[in-house]
């Protein structure tokens, strides 16, 4: 692709970002800031409709505080004159009251007077009988002698709508007492009620015992807490619609009704047409702007870019360095145009210096050789001079330890330990160093000889097992009698130096109750060995330089065992002493590692050779 189209194709994906972006800061910012002002309104709308009912409720309770705190009702409740249900308990009491239910009752329980009215068909009807069953001794709608307080709320009878009550105790006209009995005043809330309160509130409404509420399919998604105290849900029905629920008690305080609003969603429908008329608006912009940057992009240097290339590529082809690129203006697509030329010039001077900087390299090498050689003596000689104190360092511990100066207390063992420990463990990291850098001086010397494979692993087994019984890990050998029977040439304590750093190192980071398994056979000419362990495992990134000097895996664990990171650099360069390669595999992170090396069987029969010569006298 040219410069040309990847400039086209760059600001086309530049203003189709910040299409995207403007895109989602409306989309997640501004609609769902009209979201929760829609939300907050149809709350309140909520909470408007409760207090209207509450404003009914409390108009009722005044309309039956009048009839209760009356003398001739307090009268009428002792004596029960007829005379007081002629005059005052008749249908334009119920019709201007708006009342479906009229209950008397004496401060025995029983019903003095009860009626049940039909607004809509004008006549009496029976009261429910589920009401009576309801109205007993001792429930929260009969009120003591002594009670003054008011009970109001919803009753729910079944084949009846739901029905407003207040109850009043039967006092005389200044308030006074004792109570003679019990008023109730019942209002049916139907449909005609709810759309007379949909009228007022302008506002779909419904009403739902909670019952049905809960049981509806359709409200399977909708769940009250337990105290359902005044929670208020709002849940959209889908883009057209809003809906908002809250819980009204019954008389009894439990959770009896479902109050519940629907609204068109209005602020959603309008923040999704200026969200839209907002990506309209700033498309075209872009695209104008694009249109803009496109023409002055190929106006001030893409078709300049074109001919340098062309020309460039001419003179390439031609093979001539002779050829020059006309420059014509300051900026930097001339300034281009010229380096090329220089460079053109310069090309032969480069060619005759490259011969010279070859023999510049050349001595670079030497000196970066020259360096390492004098880093590697430098850590022998520094190692040198550590072994010997810590040699000493050692050895009083050791006579401290075998209380050859006098009993040691509890604590003084303890830190004579520490001190043992910690400083065989130093003489360890300082014997590798001084192992790797005889080998990068090339000054080690293999010492071989003729060893059995069971005497090598045998005792490079027995060398780390106590370590590893320590730490609840299982390590077995699980190999065949008749490898175990072979022999093999080898410096055994270089093999046994291999053998412990690599366990040791699966030891390491092997967690207790883990296994640590030692394999060995022998294929096409060589001895392989293997170390498997359930440890933390390594992943392939870690793999490739795990055998670098001074490199160490990360873990949790590396905290607890601190090292160099030399173990295995230190193991790969003795293998490689003995004709071998060794390598690592591992399935990644917390899935262990098997470590494996060979060791050349030639070597075995170039010694065989040199003793059966010596045998016969050569």
């Amino acid at each position: 692709m040219t410069i040309r189209s990847k400039s086209i194709v760059a600001i086309v994906l530049t203003f189709t970002c910040i299409l995207v972006t403007l895109f989602m800061i409306c989309r997640f910012l501004l609609l769902n800031n009209l979201i929760a002002i829609e939300t907050q309104n149809t709350r309140q709308d909520v909470e408007r409709i409760e207090k209207t009912i509450g404003y009914i409720t409390t108009n009722l309770a005044h309309a039956t505080a009048d009839w209760a705190y009356w003398d001739d009702t307090y009268n009428f409740i002792q004596n029960k004159d007829p005379s007081y249900i002629e005059t005052n308990l008749v249908e334009s009491t119920f019709t201007d009251l708006e009342l479906n239910l009229i209950l008397f009752i004496d401060k025995d329980g029983i019903a003095v007077y009860s009626k049940a009215f039909d607004l809509d068909l004008k006549k009496e009807i029976q009261v429910p009988s589920e009401v009576w069953t309801q109205i007993s001794e001792g429930n929260t709608l009969i009120k003591s002698a002594s009670s003054t307080s008011e009970t109001s709320g919803f009753l729910l009878v079944d084949g009846f709508p739901p029905i407003l009550l207040v109850s009043l105790p039967i006092l005389t006209s200044d308030d006074t007492g004792p109570s003679q009995g019990t008023l109730i005043f019942g209002r049916f809330f139907d449909a005609k009620n709810l759309d007379q309160l949909s009228n007022i509130t302008s506002v779909s409404i419904s009403l739902t015992t909670y019952k049905d509420f809960t049981s509806r399919n359709g409200y399977a998604s909708i769940n009250f807490s337990a105290k359902n105290e005044n929670e208020i849900i709002i849940k959209p029905i889908n883009d057209d619609t809003i809906t908002g629920y809250t819980v009204i008690h019954d008389v009894y305080k439990n959770a009896g009704l479902v109050l519940g609003i629907e609204l068109p969603r209005s602020i959603y429908h309008e923040g999704q047409k200026s969200i839209t008329y907002i990506l309209i608006s700033i498309s075209s912009v872009c695209v104008v702007f694009g249109l803009i940057a496109v023409i002055e992009a190929e106006k001030q240097g893409l078709s300049r870019l074109k001919r340098l290339a062309n020309t460039v590529e001419r003179i390439a082809n031609s093979g001539k360095i002779s050829g020059r690129i006309s420059t014509v203006g300051k900026d930097e697509i001339s300034s281009l145009g010229a380096n090329i030329n220089r460079m053109l010039a310069s090309m032969q001077r480069s060619e005759d210096a490259i011969s010279e900087r070859a023999e510049h390299l050349q001595v670079a090498v030497v000196e970066a050789q020259l360096a390492n050689q004098a880093k590697t003596e430098f850590l022998s000689g520094v190692s040198h001079e550590l072994r010997t104190p810590l040699t000493a360092i050692i050895g009083m511990a050791q006579l401290l330890q075998k209380k050859y100066y006098g009993v040691l207390n509890e604590k003084q063992s303890e830190y004579v330990q520490d001190i043992l420990e910690s400083s065989s463990h130093l003489l360890s990291l300082i014997n590798d160093v001084l192992d790797l850098a005889k080998i990068e001086a090339g000054k080690t010397k293999l010492e071989m000889d003729q060893y059995s494979i069971r005497e090598l692993i045998g005792s490079s087994v027995l060398i780390v097992k106590e370590n590893a019984v320590k730490k609840g890990l299982h390590l077995t050998v699980e190999i065949a009698e008749e490898i175990l029977n072979q022999n093999v040439v080898v410096d055994k304590r270089r093999f046994r130096q291999i053998m412990i750093n690599l366990m040791s190192n699966s030891i390491k980071f092997t967690e207790p109750g883990g296994k640590v398994v030692v394999t060995a056979a022998i294929k096409r000419g060589v001895l392989e060995v293997g170390i498997a362990d359930t440890g933390i495992g390594i992943s392939p990134e870690e793999q490739e330089k795990i055998f670098d000097a001074f490199y160490q895996v990360y873990s949790g664990t590396t905290g607890k065992s601190p090292g160099t990171g030399l173990g295995l650099s230190l193991a790969k360069r003795l293998v490689e002493q003995h004709d071998g390669k060794i390598w690592v595999e591992s399935e990644g992170i917390g899935k262990g590692s098997c470590f494996s090396f060979t060791i050349s069987l030639n070597l075995a029969k170039q010694v065989s050779e040199g003793s059966e010569k010596k045998a016969l006298g050569e």
